[in-house]
């Protein structure tokens, strides 16, 4: 499993991690550009299915709401490293 933090710049949607930092508009564009980069990415091109865990990144929202909302949401997205296919998990 390959996990990663998830945050939302006010424009855009990031993953990312030590190796890795990929965005899009919206969480289907996410998608799509983390499939092109693990399908591009020697590292895991032609590995089959990849699990990628994004952990929200709760920082990134304000420390009033924390009480009311200890977590924003964590995801799973499952990428197909070997054609061009995402599935939610």
């Amino acid at each position: 499993m390959i996990e990663c933090l998830l945050y939302h710049n006010g424009t855009h949607w990031v993953a990312h991690n030590d190796f890795f930092s990929v965005s899009g508009k919206e969480l289907e564009d996410l998608d799509r550009n983390l499939e092109k980069f693990l399908q591009d990415s020697s590292r895991f091109r032609g590995q089959g299915k990849q699990k990628v865990f994004m952990s929200f990144e709760n920082g990134t929202i304000p420390r009033w709401i924390h009480q009311y909302m200890p977590h924003y949401f964590n995801r799973i997205a499952v990428v197909n490293t070997d054609k061009r296919q995402v599935e939610e998990a």
